[in-house]
């Protein structure tokens, strides 16, 4: 799983390892190590009581945690869904925008191992 921030949107980006995981296990969590006593943590959760048409955002001692209605993530993982995405209210004028979607191989070639990513449909 990847994560891009940029002021104050944020976009996942799940393999297709990554969205197999949730669909089965309802959790998929990704951190980043700064140090031996520090990390930032990432997750994407299903969640069978979450309202479809929302998705919940939330940041607590340096985890962001993103939750799915789990019919969300039944449809995402059966289907050619791409993903979702949400304007919030974070409290101020500019909000935040947030979206989570399968990730794809990249149309030029790279030094990464794209193995485990969707084919790209402008391929």
């Amino acid at each position: 799983m990847k994560v891009r921030i940029k002021d104050s949107s944020i976009r996942f980006r799940l393999s297709s390892a990554d969205i197999k995981k949730l669909h089965k296990k309802g959790k998929v969590t990704s951190s980043c190590k700064f140090g031996s006593s520090s990390a930032f943590k990432y997750s994407v959760i299903a969640n069978s009581k979450a309202n479809p048409d929302y998705l919940c955002v939330d940041l607590k001692t340096n985890h962001i945690k993103i939750e799915l209605s789990g019919k969300d993530v039944k449809e995402w993982y059966k289907t050619d869904l791409e993903g979702f995405d949400a304007e919030m209210d974070n409290g101020t004028d500019e909000g935040l925008y947030v979206l989570i979607e399968k990730d794809w191989t990249c149309l030029k070639p790279r030094d990464e191992d794209e193995s485990d990513l969707y084919p790209n449909p402008n391929a």
